[in-house]
């Protein structure tokens, strides 16, 4: 039996809520009191804790924990989760049977604290990193707008006077001024992901690719690409518009790297494996070396600096699919195309039956 016990940030209170190998009854949310319980002598100590029979030893008081004596617990180890130089959790281990718990153990355990701290402080910072992207982009828009108005009225109303290189600049202006505005509304979207949640349903695939190749029609004809999607492809569960999202960027981004050599082939298909339906778009395309294989689906990274747009389309792509409970990567060398593959959790009996793929962030 395991519990991992996390510390509440609005009250500080540490509370047990992550139970592995209990009866569905005994995972109820557990509050630690400090000094009670062998919790409790963590919190207060700031020191490993072990027990090979908690209901006989006398530092711990039974009845402040009656959940133990129910679940037929003997020997504990209990470690502390530090971040930061504060105790910000509990890591539990137990056994039904008296058992002696050895250095070895809560060596052990020590370390697996410490990889729970790392990945609790990582998850802070995404968290606070995610606020000030949504704030600043929210904030940055404002003024943003203002300077779009204001060049505006300068280019219709005194546009005459300013003279060649005058009207140069100002084009510059109004040009810069479009890039950033679209560079904060892809940074709002990419934070919107994890702040908002779309309705979850049973989404036909095929019918949702029939759809965006309607609603591309025109930037595929412009860049010349033959489009062949698989029959038959899987439904799965998840936030329609945003997994519309993936194969429309997926689409714009074979179109966008087009080889000048031939011309444009795109296949979209899928094949299911170990549980998540792996979908693929191929292209003919110009390829991507090894090396920027990570690197493409950081957002503001372009394979070509003149290429259009601002470099989120495939980080929008990786945190959707992320979201979703999947992972996204690809396979490609220059001059040879690209292949993008994305998994999503495949739907299991029951297709009318729902399923949690998005979570709240």
């Amino acid at each position: 039996t395991a519990v991992l016990g996390l510390q509440e940030p609005n009250t500080g209170d540490v509370i047990l809520r992550y139970w592995v190998g209990m009866d569905s009854a005994e995972r109820e949310p557990l509050r630690v009191e400090v000094g009670k319980g062998l919790g409790g002598h963590v919190l207060w100590t700031g020191q490993p804790v072990r027990t090979d029979h908690y209901a006989t030893d006398p530092r711990f008081t039974l009845d402040y924990q009656p959940r133990v004596n129910q679940a037929g617990i003997q020997a504990i180890l209990a470690v502390p989760i530090r971040l930061s130089g504060r105790i910000a959790g509990l890591l539990h281990v137990a056994s039904r049977t008296p058992r002696s718990f050895t250095d070895r153990d809560e060596a052990i355990l020590l370390q697996l604290a410490d990889h729970a701290a790392v990945a609790i402080r990582n998850a802070q910072v995404y968290k606070e990193l995610d606020a000030f992207v949504y704030t600043a982009s929210h904030d940055l828009k404002a003024p943003l707008v203002s300077i779009d108005g204001y060049s505006s009225i300068l280019h219709t109303e005194f546009g005459a006077a300013l003279g060649d290189q005058g009207q140069h600049y100002l084009a510059r202006i109004r040009a810069n001024v479009a890039h950033m505005h679209s560079l904060i509304t892809d940074l709002l979207e990419l934070s919107r992901i994890e702040r908002t949640q779309g309705s979850v349903e049973t989404i036909d695939v095929s019918m949702l690719l029939r759809e965006v190749q309607e609603d591309m029609a025109l930037t595929l004809a412009q860049a010349g690409a033959e489009l062949v999607l698989q029959t038959a492809l899987p439904a799965v569960r998840g936030d329609r518009s945003r997994i519309r999202q993936v194969f429309a960027n997926l689409l714009e981004n074979a179109a966008k790297y087009r080889s000048r050599e031939r011309p444009l082939h795109i296949a979209v298909g899928c094949q299911s494996e170990g549980g998540y339906e792996r979908f693929h778009v191929t292209d003919n395309g110009m390829g991507i070396a090894p090396r920027y294989h990570q690197q493409i689906f950081a957002p503001f990274r372009k394979l070509e600096a003149a290429a259009e747009g601002v470099g989120m389309g495939l980080a929008l792509v990786q945190k959707i699919v992320q979201h979703h409970g999947g992972r996204v990567w690809v396979t490609s060398a220059i001059g040879a195309g690209a292949t993008f593959y994305f998994t999503l959790p495949a739907i299991r009996n029951d297709p009318n039956t729902p399923k949690e793929c998005c979570s709240d962030g």
